[in-house]
């Protein structure tokens, strides 16, 4: 596709077999056009300019092992992020279920001391005497007595064999500073 009005002549390979149309390199139909004359006895100019080489044909089988490759790489990839996302998101919604449970069996084990505080006038100081007293243990929460004088109470919620996330005391249920 080489434009007829141009004043240049269309660039071709050294050996003529190739003609650049402006777009690609093109394979020259006429084999038997002699290539152009090689310039008399000048130097060679040193041009940033330099013709293309024709093109060289690849492999095809290795161009889609590679496209193949890549596309494995980032559907694993993507794979990947989207299972830690989840995982994340599981993990904080199993914590915050955890957080919402250990409230509940705190507040359960507040309101076992409180009663028994008004029928004793002391709170309860040890675990016994708390289930004794009607508080139910949820499954999977621990919930034990920190300290307990006449005047107050300290409870302390977690996880079954984890550590405490959440206190409670005579005046509230949700602390998240340990109490004494």
């Amino acid at each position: 596709m080489t434009n007829s009005s141009s004043p240049f002549p269309p660039a071709r390979t050294p050996d003529g077999r190739w003609r650049w149309d402006g777009f690609r390199w093109q394979p020259v139909l006429d084999a038997s056009t002699p290539p152009p004359a090689p310039p008399a006895a000048q130097p060679p100019a040193q041009s940033a300019w330099r013709a293309q080489e024709p093109p060289h044909q690849g492999h095809p089988g290795r161009t889609v092992a590679i496209v193949v490759g890549v596309v494995v790489v980032v559907i694993a990839l993507a794979m990947w992020g989207l299972a830690a996302l989840g995982g994340s998101a599981l993990k904080q919604q199993q914590s915050s279920a955890t957080t919402v449970e250990v409230r509940a069996a705190l507040t359960s084990a507040a309101i076992a001391e409180q009663t028994y505080a008004v029928n004793h006038g002391t709170y309860i100081a040890d675990q016994q005497t708390l289930l004794s007293s009607g508080f139910v243990p949820a499954p999977g929460i621990d919930v034990h007595v920190v300290s307990a004088t006449a005047g107050a109470f300290c409870l302390a919620g977690g996880p079954a064999g984890g550590e405490p996330v959440l206190w409670a005391t005579e005046r509230d249920t949700a602390l998240t500073t340990p109490c004494r």
